[in-house]
């Protein structure tokens, strides 16, 4: 869509937040997250059991559904952004990318769009679900020296980009 007056009041009205539009920016709503990824190009990421869907209604935009194309793996943790620097040229310091913040970015020469989160030292991490494991390799190797554990996801974590 194009961020005229009209479609951002759809936006609003349809999923009960704002639409980001400034770059590298976000905003939450009661059934998920909206990442502002290129001019006029938004990522929808939403609860399993959320009400937005690919049948949203809004005058002038087109919806997409890629949930089957990207895995989500969230970053936590005293260490996170040093581990992630590790990977990334993205200057992490909170007064640089604080939180809300999310950019499309590459770690190890993958494709990675990266989401801020509220606290302090969370992130998100959406990728190709083609260089999953790819990912996944660098980002255990990565925290290794750091120490981690895996957790399953659960809660407001366990989204959906569409």
């Amino acid at each position: 869509g194009t961020a005229d007056a009209a479609f951002c009041a759809a936006v609003r009205g349809v999923c009960g937040c704002e639409l980001p539009l400034a770059s590298n920016s976000s905003s939450e709503g009661p059934a998920g997250r909206i990442l502002k990824l290129g001019p006029n190009e938004w990522l929808l990421v939403t609860h399993p059991e959320s009400s937005w869907s690919e049948n949203l209604a809004i005058p002038g935009a087109t919806l997409t559904d890629v949930s089957h194309a990207r895995v989500a793996m969230g970053v936590g943790g005293n260490d996170a952004r040093d581990m992630l620097a590790k990977g990334c040229a993205i200057d992490l310091h909170p007064r640089e990318f604080p939180p809300g913040s999310c950019v499309q970015t590459s770690f190890a020469k993958i494709g990675v769009i990266l989401h801020k989160q509220q606290h302090e030292n969370d992130f998100e991490l959406y990728v190709a679900r083609s260089f999953a494991g790819s990912f996944w390799h660098w980002l255990t190797q990565a925290a290794n020296e750091y120490g981690y554990h895996v957790l399953e996801p659960k809660g407001f974590n366990d989204m959906h980009p569409r």
